[in-house]
């Protein structure tokens, strides 16, 4: 989604607090082959870029909003 205008423009409306990561691994290729977890700080550092934060800033973001997902889930009692 990050490597195309469309996706990025997709992004950028969407509000940061609300935005987590996913590989879509092993059917995304990159340059260099399947997307992999180990390859989220490229997707932190385009982030940082559209968002005009630090890839820093975005990490503290999206486990911000991940931790909130996770915490939300349970406490609602899903499985």
């Amino acid at each position: 989604m990050l490597a195309g205008q469309k996706g990025q423009k997709l992004v950028v409306a969407m509000p940061g607090e609300r935005v987590l990561t996913e590989t879509g691994g092993p059917f995304v290729r990159g340059k260099s082959g399947p997307v992999m977890p180990w390859d989220i700080p490229e997707a932190e550092a385009v982030l940082g870029r559209l968002w005009n934060e630090s890839p820093e800033a975005v990490r503290s973001t999206l486990l911000g909003n991940l931790r909130q997902l996770v915490s939300r889930h349970s406490r609602d009692g899903a499985p």
